[in-house]
């Protein structure tokens, strides 16, 4: 019998209800104590899995304090990631300009931030790679991150996932894991465009593989950090919601200036919530959660960081450290290829807005399927001409499918010249296409964060310095060079309109093809490169003899007690893969050495 419309209309109010009120009241709505044990400051991917192991742990209150808002059901929804990634949920940062990205809204790139519980986890792509294992052991090595080498990693790595693809997990038992809290799913039924895809890519030598397994190099469907009924796992849905502890207080809207000392000893915190400033003390430890834009900049305020710099802004310097130096990113391009048959394009028809339907919201809600659960994803690994290991790939090309709108013009607004980018655009309004993602996994420029006053609410002055390293710019040719040759000219490219140069670029008069032109290659990238949201580094852990280090491979921050950073900012390297994966893992293992030297049972 059909269910009428009345019916589902209900069912989604009553679903809609019910979400609302989950993720509302995850945070309490009293103000918090004077006094906790533990303080996490920011609740994004591992500072709600800090304060939710650290309250474990009965005997001991917990203060977790996030300057965004509580969860939303948009956060849920897999094919929704564009719209909250764009949204009110988002810092909105940007770089200073750089010397790419020159073709983008006010000739700089965006940098998402995750303004929520579950920070970026609640906004982002949900890709689950955790890079290659040589990344980890690079850290130990040469580092001196004693504790962090992969077969120290991989228990926490495994502590928290819960991936329920059974044959990936009987193929690879050493490499994932059932038990943890965080769900990791294979999408079913990928559209045929897909298939295809990862077809071209097996043709031209690489073979299917798991990214998150013993052989990265290859290509993957990939995991996405989502349940089997098609709700993203974020931190804040995996540990915070449905778990609310009498001993964890989470305080939204919440936002951290300064951290308070006595002597070189963290005492408290200061923050402003509804316009209100409180001080929160702790008895045991302050861990700084803020990622790897906020926590250099909250450093910086409470007097740690590079010190002429903190004089400029009239701070008092408790530590000459080089916070906000090391900062990096994984550097991608936007190549668009659009796809001349429809009929390739099947599981992924409704996107964004135009997925929130009372039909499939009711499906959603009711069967854990439709069109709001999907939101595939490829990746194949590479290996740079520049690149010594070719166990350890410097390169990769993601690939996801999306819908042109109809209104072209809206779509051009992220673009400097509207006008030209209009008109491009024109030709293929309402048209599915394949946005081919180059990324540098394993960059060499290095950039920085720096204040732009002792203002805690103006946002700190961002500069990736993106491709700078002139090698990072020869390999980013070589990626990009293959992401059009995948398009024009592998098996795939029967099934793609022919690939036009994009405005402000210029094919070669003596070649048929783009991929085949360097000087358009290195036109592109100037015009369209973007962040690939990874920012880590800004607070580096490591040998604490080293000059170059904040913090000792224990997350402590030299020279202090009671105070750590735990999230991507700690990281010495990029891993070669996003970096959700890692800082889910950094949160895991901080957790436990906070236990350990508290003296809990672990």
């Amino acid at each position: 019998m059909a269910i009428s419309l009345s019916v589902k209309l209900i069912t989604v109010g009553a679903a809609l209800i019910s979400l609302d009120y989950r993720h509302r009241f995850t945070a309490r709505p009293q103000p918090p104590k004077a006094e906790y044990d533990f303080i996490v400051i920011g609740a994004g991917t591992a500072g709600a899995t800090v304060a939710a192991r650290l309250s474990e742990q009965s005997n001991v209150q917990v203060l977790l304090l996030e300057a965004g808002g509580p969860g939303n059901f948009m956060f849920d929804a897999p094919v929704l990631a564009n719209l909250v990634f764009n949204g009110q949920w988002n810092w909105n940062y940007t770089n200073v300009k750089q010397s790419v990205g020159i073709g983008l809204k006010n000739k700089v790139i965006p940098e998402f931030r995750g303004y929520a519980l579950g920070g970026s986890s609640s906004i982002n792509s949900m890709v689950f790679n955790r890079g290659n294992t040589r990344g980890y052991d690079d850290w130990a090595n040469n580092y001196g991150a004693t504790g962090w080498s992969w077969d120290e990693v991989r228990p926490y790595f495994l502590k928290y996932e819960n991936n329920t693809d059974c044959d990936l997990v009987e193929a690879y038992p050493e490499w994932h894991s059932t038990g943890g809290p965080v769900q990791i799913t294979t999408w079913a039924n990928p559209d045929p465009i897909y298939q295809l895809m990862i077809q071209a890519n097996n043709e031209l030598g690489y073979p299917t593989t798991d990214i998150n397994g013993p052989n990265q190099l290859g290509i993957a469907l990939v995991q996405e950090f989502a349940s089997t009924r098609g709700v993203r796992s974020s931190s804040s849905n995996s540990y915070l919601e449905g778990n609310r502890r009498p001993n964890l207080d989470i305080s939204v809207h919440s936002r951290v200036t300064r951290v308070l000392f006595s002597g070189r000893t963290a005492v408290g915190v200061e923050y402003v919530k509804n316009g209100v400033t409180y001080v929160a003390k702790t008895r045991k430890e302050i861990i700084i959660s803020a990622g790897a834009i906020n926590s250099p900049q909250i450093l910086m305020l409470s007097g740690i960081g590079p010190a002429q710099h903190l004089n400029d802004f009239s701070i008092p310097v408790l530590a000459d450290l080089p916070v906000g130096i090391n900062l990096h990113n994984h550097p991608r391009l936007d190549l668009r290829a659009y796809i001349k048959d429809d009929s390739l394009v099947t599981t992924s028809r409704l996107q964004d807005a135009e997925a929130l339907t009372v039909p499939a919201l009711y499906e959603w809600f009711t069967n854990g399927s439709g069109p709001l659960i999907q939101y595939h994803d490829t990746i194949t690994y590479f290996n740079s001409r520049n690149n010594r290991d070719k166990n350890w790939p410097d390169l990769a090309l993601e690939v996801r499918l999306y819908h042109q709108h109809k209104d072209v013009q809206l779509a051009a607004q992220d673009f400097d010249d509207v006008y030209a980018w209009t008109q491009w655009l024109q030709q293929y309004a309402n048209r599915y296409f394949l946005q081919i993602l180059p990324y540098h996994e394993l960059p060499r420029s290095r950039g920085y964060i720096y204040l732009q006053s002792n203002n805690p609410f103006a946002p700190p002055i961002l500069d990736q310095r993106f491709l700078t390293h002139p090698k990072d710019m020869d390999d980013f040719v070589e990626i990009v060079q293959y992401g059009l040759y995948v398009a024009e000219r592998s098996s795939l490219a029967q099934y793609l309109l022919p690939v036009k140069p994009i405005p402000g670029c210029y094919a070669c008069p003596h070649t048929p093809y783009l991929y085949q032109c360097d000087s358009y290659i290195r036109c592109h990238i100037q015009q369209l490169t973007l962040s690939g949201l990874h920012d880590c580094g800004s607070v580096r852990m490591g040998d604490p003899n080293r000059d170059d280090t904040v913090l000792d491979p224990r997350l402590r921050v030299k020279g202090f007690k009671r105070l750590r950073v735990c999230d991507a900012s700690v990281f010495p390297v990029i891993p070669n893969g996003n970096t959700n994966a890692a800082t889910f893992m950094t949160g895991e293992k901080c957790a436990e050495m906070v236990k350990e030297d508290n003296y809990f049972n672990v």
